[in-house]
C-alpha cells in the first residue's frame, strides 16, 4: 500500500512540473493547453460523479456536504487568489504587486497539492480502484494546472531557475500529504464518507469553475468541437477505467 500511494502522488507531483514544458515549446503550451484543460475537467466530472460520489454516499457521506466542498475551495480560491490553468503571456511584467500574487498563488498551489496527496492516499485506503480513477483524474488536471501555474510565476517576475526551484519544493506537499494520510488512517478511515464527499465538491469547483470556463477562452467552431470532444473522453476514460478495474 505504502509503495502504490507513494508511486500515484509522485506521478501527481511530476505532472505538476509539466509548466517545465515551457522552456522549450512556449508557444506550444499556450496554444493546446485548452485542450489539456477540456480532457482534465472530464476525468475530474467523471472521477466525481462516476466513481467517489457513490462511494461517499455508501460510506456515510452527502450531497450537503458535496456543497461544503465546493464552498471550501471557492473560499480557498478567493482568499489566494488562485489561477490554475490560465495561460496568457510567458513574458515578465515585474513590480511588487504582481510579484506579491504570483508568491500568493504558489501558497494556495502547496496547499491544492497538499490537498491532492491527502485524497489520492484516502482513496487507495478504501478501495484500489478508486485511488487508480483518482490519480488518473488529478494526474489529467495537474498537466494545465502546471503550465498555468508556472507561467504565472514568470508572468508575475520571478527568474526562471526560481520559478522551477520553488514549483519543485510546491509538489513536494502531494506525497506529503499522502504520507500524513496513511499515517493518521486509522483515525481518517472512519471520517472516509465525508472526506470524499468535500473532495467530490472539490473536483467539481475544480472542473465547473477553473478548467471549462477556460474552453470558452476561444470561439473556433474545430477547436471547440475538439474540446468538446476530449471532455467528453476524460469522462470516457474514467467510466473505462472503472469497468475494467471492477470492485
Amino acid at each position: 500500500m505504502l509503495a502504490t500511494v507513494l508511486i500515484a502522488s509522485f506521478l501527481a507531483a511530476v505532472a505538476d512540473l509539466s509548466g517545465l514544458i515551457l522552456f522549450w515549446k512556449k508557444g506550444w503550451a499556450v496554444r493546446y493547453s485548452n485542450f489539456l484543460v477540456s480532457f482534465a475537467a472530464g476525468a475530474l466530472l467523471g472521477a466525481a460523479f462516476l466513481e467517489l460520489l457513490p462511494e461517499a454516499l455508501e460510506r456515510g457521506g452527502s450531497f450537503s456536504v458535496v456543497i461544503v466542498g465546493l464552498l471550501l475551495f471557492y473560499v480557498l480560491e478567493r482568499v489566494l487568489f488562485l489561477h490554475h490553468v490560465h495561460v496568457d503571456s510567458t513574458q515578465p511584467h515585474g513590480g511588487d504587486k504582481v510579484q506579491s500574487s504570483s508568491y500568493l498563488m504558489l501558497v494556495g498551489n502547496t496547499l491544492h497539492d497538499f490537498t491532492d496527496g491527502i485524497i489520492i492516499a484516502l482513496t487507495f485506503l478504501i478501495d484500489f480502484k478508486l485511488g487508480i480513477v483518482t490519480t488518473i483524474a488529478v494526474v489529467a488536471h495537474e498537466f494545465p494546472s502546471g503550465i498555468g501555474e508556472f507561467s504565472v510565476l514568470i508572468h508575475g517576475g520571478v527568474k526562471e531557475l526560481q520559478a522551477l526551484l520553488y514549483t519543485f519544493l510546491s509538489t513536494l506537499a502531494t506525497p506529503l500529504g499522502a504520507l500524513l494520510t496513511l499515517v493518521l488512517a486509522q483515525k481518517i478511515e472512519p471520517l472516509a464518507g465525508i472526506l470524499i464527499s468535500l473532495a467530490v465538491g472539490g473536483f467539481i469547483y475544480i472542473a465547473a469553475v477553473d478548467l471549462i470556463p477556460e474552453t470558452h477562452r476561444e470561439f473556433n467552431r474545430r477547436r471547440s468541437l475538439i474540446q468538446g470532444g476530449l471532455l467528453v473522453l476524460g469522462i470516457l476514460v474514467i467510466f473505462l477505467v472503472g469497468e475494467l478495474l471492477g470492485h
